[in-house]
């Protein structure tokens, strides 16, 4: 029985653990800073950042927020009328595989996140919490790559045997698979193109289409791939920003061909669309200029939050020029890199999950950060009680919501189960 769980509707997670009795009053910033600090165990990290990543695409994904509207949509209906409406197919389709294609929008979702759950935490912890993995041949080969000195670091094979394996490999593997598959350049290589191709292609109205025929294209064209090849490092840090720019140009000249509109981020659709009701995205959405003015100001060179620096014995100085540099260009490459250390403590900075229930206690990030004075302050809660009475509000409409779609599904009245 799944124990944890994020509602997508809501923002609202589950960790089924305690959390530090400090996040109470300090909130969740040391968290972002340093997920896999052993003060929080290993299943705050893995369950509480996997999930994190998934809100914050919602921010980053018109498709997605898209899907999001669309159940928006129907809680409201049967908030206002008591009617369960029919779903326009959307939602379906994404956990559909078409025909054409490897994979479906719902695994490729799944695989976003699991790329950085790899990346951020160590292979090491990930064994200790999966009993399949520790059991798997294929994975004490690869442990075996791992230089003693830097247990946190991995190799390709490492890396490849981790996205490709695991008790909950079904939900997440394929994509990474298929691209290994097709590819005959290697594991850096796709490694490196991973997080561009993926945020540019939930940009699109098809991101499964985007995804695999940009990646076939950049296969099967020397002089596009010879031109990302040819500066790459053994430093993945440096070729996610360094052929950043590149691909979403190859993306972009695919999505123009397809007579597909060009990158849509969430925010565009929450600011455009039905959910510009919603209580928390549309929120959020406004918190999302306070997260582009901090990172325009690190990106001329201030502290982000909480001091971090990349270790030397990581990266290179040039790479940390190039993670301020590459960001004034390209404003949504945060979202795309949510495992380089400094992004990612914007993004818990500044865009927290609004509701966390653990074991010990329910966090609410019910304060946004005072940056800079703006105009949207009658919009902020400066005390926990209205925002709980906020979220509380929110969870109970869309309980009540899935309760009927329960019964309706059952052939019972609407209001059986609430």
């Amino acid at each position: 029985m799944r124990t944890h769980s994020f509602d997508y509707i809501t923002g609202t997670m589950r960790v089924p653990v305690a959390a530090p009795e400090s996040w109470s009053i300090d909130g969740l910033d040391a968290f972002y800073k340093d997920p896999n600090h052993p003060e929080w165990g290993g299943t705050i990290c893995r369950i509480l950042y996997h999930e994190s990543i998934h809100f914050w695409q919602f921010f980053s994904s018109g498709y997605l927020a898209n899907l999001l509207a669309e159940d928006w949509i129907r809680v409201k209906k049967f908030d206002e009328e008591k009617v369960i409406t029919p779903t326009k197919g959307h939602i379906e389709k994404h956990f559909t595989k078409a025909d054409s294609y490897p994979f479906s929008a719902a695994e490729l979702t799944e695989c976003w996140a699991r790329y950085w759950d790899v990346h951020t935490r160590s292979p090491l912890q990930i064994i200790q919490e999966d009993e399949v993995l520790s059991r798997d041949p294929q994975v004490q080969k690869a442990l075996s790559t791992i230089d003693p000195r830097y247990p946190t670091r991995y190799t390709g094979v490492m890396f490849d045997t981790f996205m490709s394996e695991g008790k909950d490999s079904k939900s997440y593997a394929q994509p990474y698979r298929w691209m290994l598959e097709v590819s005959t350049t290697g594991s850096r290589f796709v490694n490196s193109l991973f997080p561009a191709l993926v945020t540019t292609a939930f940009g699109s109205p098809d991101p499964v289409r985007v995804f695999c025929e940009t990646f076939y294209l950049i296969e099967h064209s020397p002089q596009l791939k010879n031109g990302l090849m040819a500066h790459m490092n053994s430093n993945i840090h440096f070729n996610w920003f360094y052929n950043w720019g590149n691909i979403i140009h190859v993306v972009n000249q695919l999505m123009h061909e397809a007579k597909m509109p060009l990158f849509t981020s969430g925010v565009d659709v929450i600011e455009r669309g039905p959910l510009k009701t919603h209580p928390i995205y549309q929120l959020y959405a406004k918190r999302i200029k306070k997260l582009f003015a901090g990172l325009l100001l690190f990106s001329f060179g201030a502290e982000s939050p909480g001091a971090i620096t990349i270790k030397e014995e990581d990266s290179t100085k040039f790479v940390d020029f190039m993670e301020r540099d590459v960001y004034s260009k390209h404003t949504w490459i945060a979202f795309g890199l949510p495992g380089q250390p400094n992004y990612r403590a914007y993004l818990g900075h500044y865009l927290p999950p609004p509701c966390i229930h653990f074991s010990n206690m329910t966090y609410y990030a019910y304060e946004t950060p005072q940056l800079y004075e703006t105009d949207d302050k009658k919009e902020e809660f400066k005390t926990v009680e209205a925002f709980k009475q906020l979220i509380d509000g929110l969870n109970e409409q869309v309980r009540k919501y899935k309760n009927a779609k329960k019964a309706m599904e059952l052939g019972l009245p609407v209001d059986t189960f609430n």
